[in-house]
């Protein structure tokens, strides 16, 4: 239901992290990296099928994935379903806003959350899709900031069971960090549902509504 579509992989690791966490009766969450494809027909209908919500989040705006975007906003035209479009940096971008296919206000508000960072935000970002577009009711807290820069304590995991009081816990770029070794770990996916991080045993563990899959 709801597709997650960044260049960012540490994004698409926030993601998995921020599933964990919501409800098993939480729509459906996916997750794809245009920045590799060599297919982009390919590529957005993998993203669009059974969709009804997409958050395209693309560095550099349109120019970062011009043909791809282009096709993914026309197929969520027809198709009746809701985009929001971002572009990568802290500034939003007019451009992806004015291409968006949802009301500016819900769009400046997803771009928030990302601006910000970490893992916490993103579990309210999907929780505010949910609750806005599909018109659940799990409700969600607004953006919060965090710091730009902090102390990265190794072992530290992302999940909240891991972490100590929201004024310990680290900011997003130490998100970003403890996420990083489990990209370097299961190496460069091009395309993404998802991640999979390893359990206690060092296997693979598939993270509850996300999946894997190779680039078109």
């Amino acid at each position: 239901m709801l597709r997650i579509v960044t260049t960012a992989d540490t994004e698409i690791l926030a993601t998995a992290a921020a599933v964990e966490r919501l409800p098993d009766e939480f729509p459906a969450v996916r997750c794809a990296n245009p920045g590799m494809s060599v297919n982009d027909a390919t590529l957005v209908e993998e993203i669009l099928d059974g969709a009804r919500v997409v958050l395209c989040r693309i560095l550099g705006g349109r120019r970062g994935w011009r043909n791809g975007f282009d096709l993914l906003r026309a197929e969520c035209e027809a198709r009746g379903i809701a985009l929001i479009a971002l572009g990568g940096e802290a500034d939003p971008d007019p451009e992806m806003t004015a291409a968006s296919l949802a009301p500016v206000g819900a769009v400046a508000m997803a771009g928030e959350y990302l601006r910000h960072g970490d893992v916490d935000n993103v579990e309210q970002l999907l929780r505010f899709l949910a609750d806005t577009f599909l018109l659940e009711g799990f409700g969600f807290a607004p953006p919060h900031e965090v710091d730009d820069l902090g102390v990265y304590v190794p072992g530290v995991g992302t999940g909240r069971d891991r972490r100590g009081p929201r004024a310990s816990r680290p900011g997003k770029a130490d998100d970003r960090r403890l996420l990083l070794p489990l990209a370097l770990a299961h190496g460069p996916h091009r395309v993404c549902r998802g991640a999979l991080p390893r359990d206690r045993a060092g296997g693979r563990q598939r993270p509850r509504g996300l999946e894997l899959h190779p680039a078109p």
